[in-house]
């Protein structure tokens, strides 16, 4: 049941942050050779902002921030998503990138830009010849198709 997978999600990030708070800190570790300290515990949403039941549209990018504030304050920095998640195609990184728009104006010193590092995934992006694949095109295009669905300046 969607509905379920939901409450699930919420409840394992409530208990996360819960813990978090009481008495365990969130571990970091150096992603790759990039320097960049990324949690370790992410959170994606693949199967999950605007595909699932209450994680759609409007009530999605509000149950989103909830997901997302819960995760930020148990110390999670690093978010995903790809550009195939959701229904239609992209509608994951838009809800994402809304809520934390949304979260950034409201809670400035806990969303800081510089703290938060937000992934993406691009190949299979559509049915037009160069519309997939990693060619300069798609990765340029997608980019920035990326940046105005996320709201957000630059991709670092």
């Amino acid at each position: 049941n969607t509905i379920e997978y939901s409450i699930t999600q919420y409840n394992i990030l409530h208990s996360l942050e819960t813990e978090a708070t009481l008495s365990h800190v969130m571990e970091y570790r150096v992603l790759g050779g990039t320097g960049m300290q990324v949690s370790l515990f992410s959170l994606g949403s693949w199967a999950s902002f605007g595909v699932k039941d209450g994680l759609q549209q409007l009530s999605g990018v509000k149950k989103a921030k909830e997901i997302l504030t819960v995760a930020r304050k148990a110390g999670v920095n690093l978010f995903d998503t790809a550009e195939v998640y959701g229904l239609p195609l992209g509608e994951a990184e838009r809800i994402m990138g809304s809520a934390i728009k949304e979260l950034m104006a409201e809670d400035a010193e806990n969303w800081r830009r510089t703290d938060v590092i937000i992934t993406t995934k691009i190949f299979w992006g559509g049915p037009g010849l160069n519309e997939n694949g990693l060619s300069k095109k798609h990765i340029m295009g997608k980019s920035i198709f990326m940046l105005k669905n996320k709201k957000m300046k630059n991709l670092i």
